[in-house]
């Protein structure tokens, strides 16, 4: 349940953050005053945040003199997939070694792309992490303990995370 979204960052007129403005649980714009803002809101949502964030002192956004500000976006797209199987594994202590393998890792301009994939096989690393579930996470309610029974000791996973290039092109921009 969504409690509030910053809608931009206060600043005064020296440029100074002194808060932030955000819409509250109803939708009612509210501002929280601050003595530092700290911005940490992953790839997309701190250049959001910056973009969002225009005054006299920054027509582009905070921090966006340069116009850089979103550009180079890397998201480094992956998938997973976990197998559940009927017999559990010999060893059940999740001390997390997980398999990688970067054998199409590295550049080669014969197969038309630039850069490459990693590959890595691996158990989950505890009880938690087999109830958060890469694909799809153990539900709760009636049904949970069985679920949790049915994967504990029992599932392996295995990930492709691609790499992609800083480009220019490649951002993150604001829609009207």
């Amino acid at each position: 349940d969504l409690l509030a979204r910053v809608r931009e960052i206060a600043i005064d007129a020296s440029g100074r953050a002194t808060g932030v403005v955000y819409f509250d649980r109803t939708g009612a714009l509210q501002t929280q005053a601050s003595a530092a803002v700290v911005v940490s809101c992953n790839g997309i949502g701190t250049p959001r945040l910056l973009l969002a964030s225009k005054s006299k002192l920054f027509p582009e956004g905070l921090g966006n003199r340069e116009g850089l500000v979103g550009r180079h976006f890397m998201i480094h797209p992956g998938r997973y997939v976990e197998g559940v199987f009927a017999e559990p594994f010999e060893t059940a202590n999740f001390s997390g070694n997980p398999f990688f393998s970067q054998q199409f890792y590295e550049t080669d301009r014969g197969r038309g792309f630039v850069r490459g994939y990693s590959l890595m096989v691996y158990r989950p690393f505890g009880p938690t992490s087999v109830a958060w579930g890469d694909v799809e996470p153990v539900p709760w309610g009636a049904g949970h303990h069985a679920e949790m029974q049915r994967r504990f000791g029992h599932t392996i996973g295995i990930a492709i995370m691609s790499e992609d290039l800083p480009e220019p092109d490649n951002r993150i921009e604001l829609d009207a």
